[in-house]
């Protein structure tokens, strides 16, 4: 009797055993599964207007989709299921669009009639290009601030430039 209570003592330890080995992969497949991330970052492209497009692939789908890095950013449930490194990634691509200027100056024209300069001003995701002379632009805040210094700096040279220009030729006219 006493040899058939040591081999159930064993036994039972090797159950209890087992059972707590389950329970332990049982948390880690869980722990994975949670940790999972569901988009991966594949590629980062920038379009004709150079803003970043970020293509993300779907786990597990084999899809892959374009998003703006704002887009991705406002998307709170989305940005859940990225790496954290992915996470950094966008929020990086996020922040240098936003500090990147609205207008760009992409053409410079005489105007032999006005005696003035016109500046083709480009905002970006407009395919149009407006024509302003530099005393519009300088009177226009939403354009003076959000092009980039340089092109301000142009704008402002310009304008002053043609005041300079416009007084001469009425002191002329005077004498």
């Amino acid at each position: 009797m006493q040899k058939e209570h040591m081999r159930k003592k064993p036994v039972q330890l090797q159950l209890t055993e087992y059972i707590s080995w389950l329970l332990k992969k049982y948390q880690e497949v869980k722990k994975e599964l949670e940790t999972r991330q569901s988009y991966r970052i594949t590629n980062i492209e920038y379009d004709s207007s150079g803003r970043a497009k970020i293509k993300i692939h779907i786990v597990g789908t084999g899809k892959e989709i374009t998003f703006t890095p704002e887009e991705l950013v406002c998307d709170d449930k989305m940005l859940e299921g990225f790496s954290r490194k992915d996470v950094r990634t966008i929020t990086y691509y996020a922040c240098n669009d936003l500090s990147k200027p609205k207008y760009k100056i992409v053409t410079t024209t005489l105007c032999e009639n006005l005696k003035k300069m016109l500046f083709g001003i480009k905002e970006f995701g407009v395919d149009e290009i407006s024509q302003k002379t530099a005393e519009e632009i300088s009177a226009n805040r939403s354009i003076i601030s959000n092009i980039s210094p340089e092109d301000a700096h142009c704008v402002g040279y310009v304008c002053g430039s043609e005041n300079i220009l416009r007084e001469h030729e009425e002191k002329m006219k005077l004498k």
